[in-house]
């Protein structure tokens, strides 16, 4: 896949347009077709994405958690075999421009021959609400516009957001087509983890714009900066048991079998299960005791 980040009007493309959070099962499937599309015409294949959320310039206030970082999102739709990614800034000018202008820009600076519109995409500040009015711009432009057909299910990045933010990763690894992952690197915490034999890595995460599922203990898989895979149970919270109430959500791995110091490197966490809510324990012989049930539910996942 190559990524164009400038004006390059020699190909001859068809391409859709979106953010793409998550390139998730639903963006796949628009993929697909738009590649077969393409092919039956002697396109190349494209997308048009952002550098940013559109969210953030039109309400920076309501601006959504991302489901992926911008180099896992290219990473992902390079895994859909696709020629080109356009990759824009979405600033001021952009949320300016009608869909003609979209449509025009996209034929002079970028060679786009042909639109392919995902069943409710929409683009451009007049908000077109029905593909005729695309198909008649494109009609003027000489560009074809085509519409995708519909996924059946309700996939969407909203709704794997909300998955996410109510602990069902299960649900939303399904809807992704892929496990949900957390990476970043690993920091020093207090090490009270030690004192009840189940040491952790806190996880400072590298984008804070990315996600952090809800709060309570997961079961995952932990892939270190050698590329090595263990078993991992996760706490995300606050830690009721051992910190003041309004304390800062941590993200803290026990790894299974594992007891290298890895401080200061880079980690990945892969969402399988999620085993329980974040809960206030009397003790910490309780917390001990609930710790060594999640590690038996967490060796018994598959990695």
């Amino acid at each position: 896949m190559q990524i164009l980040t400038t004006p390059q009007a020699q190909q001859r493309l068809m391409v859709s347009i979106g953010t793409y959070d998550g390139v998730h099962r639903g963006h796949r499937f628009l993929i697909e077709h738009l590649r077969q599309e393409s092919e039956n015409r002697g396109l190349k294949s494209g997308v048009v994405t952002f550098k940013n959320h559109p969210q953030s310039v039109v309400n920076p206030q309501h601006t959504p958690k991302t489901l992926s970082t911008l180099d896992e999102r290219l990473a992902l739709l390079e895994e859909t075999g696709i020629d080109y990614c356009i990759l824009l800034n979405f600033d001021e000018r952009l949320r300016s421009y009608t869909a003609e202008e979209f449509m025009t820009t996209f034929l002079n600076d970028y060679g786009v021959n042909a639109l392919i519109l995902g069943y409710d995409n929409r683009f451009g500040r007049d908000r077109i609400n029905c593909i005729d009015g695309y198909r008649e711009i494109g009609k003027r432009l000489g560009v074809e516009v085509i519409q995708a057909p519909e996924l059946k299910g309700n996939i969407s990045s909203s709704t794997i957001r909300s998955l996410l933010l109510n602990g069902d990763v299960e649900a939303a690894n399904e809807a992704l087509g892929y496990e949900y992952s957390l990476t970043g690197i690993i920091t020093a915490g207090k090490q009270l983890g030690r004192t009840i034999g189940f040491p952790t890595a806190n996880l400072d995460v590298n984008d804070k714009n990315k996600l952090i599922p809800a709060n309570g203990a997961y079961a995952t898989i932990a892939i270190t900066a050698d590329g090595s895979k263990h078993k991992a149970m996760v706490n995300i919270g606050r830690r009721p048991t051992v910190d003041v109430k309004d304390a800062p959500i941590t993200i803290e791995a026990h790894l299974l079998d594992f007891n290298s110091d890895i401080y200061g490197q880079s980690l990945t966490l892969k969402f399988i299960k999620f085993l329980r809510p974040e809960k206030r324990f009397n003790s910490l012989e309780e917390l001990s005791a609930q710790l060594s049930c999640d590690l038996n539910a967490v060796s018994l996942i598959s990695n």
